[in-house]
């Protein structure tokens, strides 16, 4: 037997070379892009609502005047007649509401010798008061339906 002879085929690669590509180099004219309008920040105010003689946290830290609507909301609606706002060490994106509570719903606490108290203290009036108005104490169908309920408790003892 005879050797069989081969042939190999090589192909060797060459290196390419590359060239880097050179960018135009574009002056600027001075012109500036208007920067857009930062979003107002604003301090948070957390509000506290009394419920059975301790003050109670209801919700995040919002902007002030919303604060103060949910918590002129919320003594209207319930059996809790007192609520404060106090500011707090955060801040918020978002723009100031502008709201005070109706002096003839809401009255401040009745304190001898202090004339300003470190955050605003809201009490609903009662309706023996004078100035009685819709939005007064017992005044709203679910502090009716607050008080059945809380009397019926006390039954069931």
């Amino acid at each position: 037997m005879e050797p069989r002879l081969q042939t190999r085929l090589v192909t060797r690669l060459a290196p390419r070379v590359t060239s880097p590509v050179a960018f135009p180099v574009i002056a600027k004219t001075g012109e500036k892009k208007p920067k857009e309008p930062k979003e107002e920040v604003s301090p948070a105010y957390q509000l506290f609502v009394r419920r059975k003689g301790k003050w109670i946290k209801l919700g995040k830290p919002t902007v002030k005047g919303i604060a103060l609507k949910k918590g002129s909301e919320f003594a209207q609606r319930t059996l809790g007649a007192s609520f404060k706002v106090e500011p707090t060490k955060a801040k918020i994106k978002a723009e100031e509401i502008p709201y005070v509570p109706s002096p003839k719903v809401f009255r401040k606490p009745k304190v001898k010798g202090k004339t300003e108290l470190k955050s605003p203290i809201f009490i609903q009036r009662g309706g023996k008061e004078p100035t009685f108005v819709k939005g007064a104490r017992l005044a709203a169908p679910s502090e009716k339906a607050e008080l059945k309920l809380s009397r019926r408790k006390i039954k069931w003892r």
